[in-house]
This record gives C-alpha cells, sequence and structure tokens, in this order.
C-alpha cells in the first residue's frame, strides 16, 4: 500500500518542487493549500496549485482564512494552517504533512532562535516533527532555494512569489533579507 501524505502547497517554488517531487516517487499527496487573500496576487498562487492538481490528478482541499485578528497574523496564520492540515491528515488517514521548509528557512531559523534567546530542542529546523498531534515532515531541508528555483525552472514547473516576503515588516524577512546579500563563501561559512 503506497503511504499518504498530506503536502502543504502555497504555490511558491519550495511547495511547488516539494510536491512535484513527493507525486513523482509515487507517494500518494493530498494538496493543501491555504489563502489567506492577504494580497492581491492570493488567488493567483491558490489557481497555480489547483492547475497542478488537476493536471496530475492529485486531491486538492483548500481553505480560506477569514479569522479577525488582532494581534500576531503570523500565529494566528500558522495555527489556523497546522489546525487546517491536521485535520486532513486526520480525515484521510495519512502518515502527516510534509512541508516545504529548506536550508535558507533552517538557517533562518538559527538566527531567530540566536536573536531571540529562545530555548528549543534543536536548532534550527528538524525534519521531523509533532505539531498540533501531526506528524510534520520536511524533506527538502538539504537544499537551498536557489537549488528548488532552478528545479522548478528546469522542470517546468509553475509558482508564484509571495511579494510579502519582500517587505522588511517581520523579523524573520529581514533576516532573510540580510542572507541574501551575502556571498556564498560567507553564507556557508
Amino acid at each position: 500500500m503506497t503511504e499518504t501524505w498530506v503536502v502543504a502547497v502555497s504555490g511558491g517554488p519550495d511547495s511547488m518542487m516539494l510536491l512535484d517531487v513527493l507525486h513523482k516517487k509515487g507517494i500518494q499527496c493530498i494538496a493543501a493549500h491555504v489563502n489567506y487573500h492577504k494580497r492581491d496576487t492570493s488567488d493567483r498562487d491558490m489557481n497555480i496549485v489547483k492547475a497542478y492538481a488537476e493536471k496530475h490528478n492529485i486531491p486538492l482541499r483548500v481553505k480560506h482564512f477569514d479569522a479577525e485578528v488582532r494581534d500576531n497574523f503570523q500565529t494566528a496564520a500558522r495555527v489556523f494552517r497546522y489546525q487546517f492540515f491536521r485535520d486532513i491528515v486526520k480525515e484521510s488517514n495519512a502518515i502527516g504533512v510534509a512541508v516545504a521548509h529548506h536550508l535558507d528557512d533552517d538557517v533562518e531559523t538559527y538566527i531567530f532562535q540566536k536573536e531571540r534567546n529562545m530555548k528549543s530542542d534543536s536548532i534550527g529546523l528538524n525534519e521531523r516533527q509533532h505539531i498540533e498531534n501531526t506528524e510534520v515532515w520536511r524533506p527538502l531541508l538539504s537544499l537551498s532555494k536557489k537549488e528548488i528555483i532552478e528545479y522548478c525552472e528546469t522542470h517546468k514547473i509553475q509558482f508564484g512569489i509571495d511579494e510579502s516576503n519582500l517587505e522588511l515588516d517581520y523579523t524573520r524577512n529581514k533576516i532573510r533579507h540580510t542572507l541574501s546579500m551575502l556571498s556564498s563563501k560567507e553564507y556557508k561559512d
């Protein structure tokens, strides 16, 4: 019997590559997309995911974020999406949810933890962990964002770029921007 994984798919290059790779490996995928309606391009990204899922006969679940958030949007959005993933995992009897965190995310998380003196069981991101009582798998942690974009371009996988990641409103985006300014040698050091 083929294993089933819920795959978190935003429509960006990371998650589109993840869905493509897992599908090509013969893993039964259920694509899960959250549309936050926070950007003008939110529907574009949702439609990219829909088109790929339809083309490859992958079941797709879409959830629209409509909660009113007074405090921290990032935290509210994270709780919302992981509860959505948890529900799909339970309903489909899947192993868990695969997410497209990659090497750059791992480095960003390490810096974020260090800057905030956060106590954590691990440094950076774990390949596997439990969130919301759900197995979370991050199979792309060894790949850089650049490698992921190259994969999508080589395999002609459509993706959208979330412009909000370029804004410096959030600490993680500031870290991402600083890292993008480093040379390859500085980044590896």
